[in-house]
């Protein structure tokens, strides 16, 4: 890890709260994301960075044109480079950057290389962070996939990861290796969560697969952690994140095209509300309209697959050579 200072060129005010960013190989996306960066001037900015599998040149010149994205710092500013020395599967490199992040820092964002912020999305964070710090919050996040798109801020228990801040406290109650999982899902805690039968089946299936390392990914245990902590996440009241990490080269939203760009709209004022609870008529379309109801093989399912083929059998190809890496990996 390195740490130095930018000289400071432009006197447009600083951004406080810490950013940390997360990256690879993608300059296409991580560059739009940086744009947005730049534009509001973090005082400080972690720049995290996975390291190219072993003798990948191809990786490594990609990777290189990322971490040179920093030259374009041209205000004054404490830049703390996390780049790792050998190559890390997504499950490792996103919980240590974030690790060695919080092991300096309360609070902060966090944004990964595809998340592309609206302007807002910062201010709107660092507000969050400051109304509701000392309360039992997993996370505020960017996204927002409710219905109606547009509305009041409300608490889930679900914590999208596609743009977020968090406190230190917070992200001390991760634990990666979900340990708790064997005992806790025969408990009536866990029962009570979701009382949906669809809802219940869906989530123990993910997390028997995530404490068994059959899923190559950190954000399933985060949300696992949350639930057993009794932490409900902010849900902003509308969306502030575009992820333009659909395409050839994504590690899970793989498709063939990318997706179109959604329009931002203003955010309401934020006003403190009185009372913490669960929207659970929001967390329930969310279920069904975000993670597909749950069920492995559904009518709805099966019309979506099939029209897919039809209109963009590429993705198909993509998705299951995805799906035969992750296996291949067991990571």
């Amino acid at each position: 890890m390195n740490i130095h200072t930018k000289k400071k060129k432009n006197t447009k005010k600083l951004f406080n709260t810490p950013i940390l960013f997360l990256t690879y190989k993608r300059i296409n996306t991580a560059k739009k994301v940086f744009d947005e960066i730049k534009k509001i001037k973090p005082k400080k900015l972690y720049f995290a960075s996975n390291a190219p599998i072993l003798n990948n040149f191809s990786e490594i010149k990609k990777i290189n044109s990322v971490r040179n994205l920093l030259n374009e710092v041209d205000w004054k500013c404490k830049i703390v480079k996390i780049f790792h020395k050998k190559h890390l599967p997504v499950s490792k490199s996103i919980p240590t950057s974030i690790n060695t992040f919080f092991k300096y820092e309360k609070k902060g964002i966090i944004l990964e290389d595809d998340c592309l912020p609206s302007n807002e999305f910062f201010y709107y964070c660092e507000k969050m962070l400051n109304i509701y710090e000392k309360k039992n919050i997993n996370v505020i996040c960017g996204s927002r996939f409710s219905n109606p798109k547009i509305g009041k801020y409300y608490f889930s228990k679900y914590n999208h990861a596609w743009g977020w801040a968090t406190w230190r406290s917070s992200w001390k109650k991760f634990d990666p290796d979900i340990k708790f999982w064997p005992k806790w899902k025969n408990t009536d805690s866990w029962k009570g969560i979701n009382l949906d039968i669809n809802e219940y089946n869906y989530w123990t299936k993910i997390f028997n697969s995530t404490y068994k390392k059959k899923i190559n990914t950190w954000d399933y245990a985060w949300t696992a952690c949350a639930w057993y902590h009794n932490q409900l996440s902010i849900i902003p009241s509308n969306n502030l994140i575009n992820n333009i990490g659909f395409g050839p080269d994504a590690t899970w939203t793989v498709q063939s095209k990318q997706n179109k760009m959604k329009k931002f709209h203003k955010i309401k004022e934020i006003i403190k509300l009185k009372k913490i609870f669960q929207d659970k008529m929001k967390d329930k379309y969310v279920f069904y309209n975000h993670f597909g109801g749950g069920n492995d093989v559904n009518i709805n399912k099966i019309i979506k697959l099939t029209k897919l083929l039809v209109s963009d059998p590429s993705t198909i190809l993509l998705k299951i050579k995805r799906n035969l890496k992750n296996v291949k990996e067991n990571i």
